[in-house]
C-alpha cells in the first residue's frame, strides 16, 4: 500500500469513528449498547462489579499447647461492593479452635482478629519415686517428645455474591491432629 493509500484509509477510519461518536454517544445512548468505555452523557466510567479481597498477617502462627495465637485479617472491598462479610475457617484439625472477632465484619470495617487456640497437653505426672519424695510432680513427663505439625487453614470471606480466600498456617504440638 502506498503512503497516499494509507492516508486515505486512515482518514476513512477517523471519519467513521467520529460518525459513530456523533450518532451514538453524543445522543445519550448507553455505554453498554454502543460498547463505549465511558458513560456517554456524563463521561464517567460505568460502575465496576463488586469485589472483595482478603489477607492475613502474620501468615504463620506458632501456637504452644494450651495457648492462643492471633493474627489480623484485612478485608478490602472494591467496585460496587461495600457490604457485610462473613469469615469462615476450613480444614481445622481436632485439638485446634479458630475464631474471628468480629464476625460478621460490618460494612465500613476492614479488619477482624483471627485466633487459633491449641488444646493443653495432658498433664501426666511423673511416676512414683521421680520428681518429689511422695511421687508425682504434676509436671509433664520429660521423657515424652511432642511432634510439631503444620496446618494450612483456608480462610474465606463472603458477602452478597463476592468471595475471596487466603491461608493461615498454624504450627502446633501433637495436641492438634489432622490431615
Amino acid at each position: 500500500m502506498s503512503f497516499q493509500g494509507f492516508v486515505r484509509r486512515h482518514a476513512k477510519l477517523v471519519t467513521a469513528a467520529a460518525a459513530f461518536a456523533a450518532a451514538g454517544c453524543g445522543s445519550g445512548s448507553s455505554a453498554e449498547t454502543l460498547g463505549c468505555a465511558t458513560d456517554c452523557p456524563t463521561g464517567t466510567p460505568p460502575p465496576t462489579a463488586g469485589t472483595v479481597g482478603v489477607s492475613v498477617a502474620p501468615t504463620t502462627l506458632d501456637v504452644a499447647p494450651g495457648d492462643t495465637g492471633a493474627a489480623v485479617v484485612t478485608i478490602l472491598r472494591g467496585g460496587t461492593f461495600a457490604g457485610v462479610v462473613t469469615l469462615t475457617a476450613y480444614r481445622v484439625p481436632p485439638g485446634l479452635a479458630v475464631t474471628f472477632d468480629p464476625n460478621p465484619v460490618p460494612a465500613g470495617s476492614t479488619t477482624s482478629t483471627v485466633e487459633a487456640a491449641s488444646m493443653p497437653l495432658h498433664q501426666d505426672p511423673l511416676p512414683a519415686g521421680r520428681g518429689t519424695p511422695t511421687g508425682g510432680s504434676g509436671l509433664p513427663r520429660p521423657d515424652i517428645a511432642f511432634i510439631r505439625s503444620r496446618h494450612a487453614i483456608p480462610i474465606k470471606v463472603e458477602g452478597d455474591g463476592v468471595s475471596a480466600s487466603t491461608t493461615l498456617t498454624v504450627l502446633c504440638a501433637s495436641t492438634c491432629e489432622g490431615p
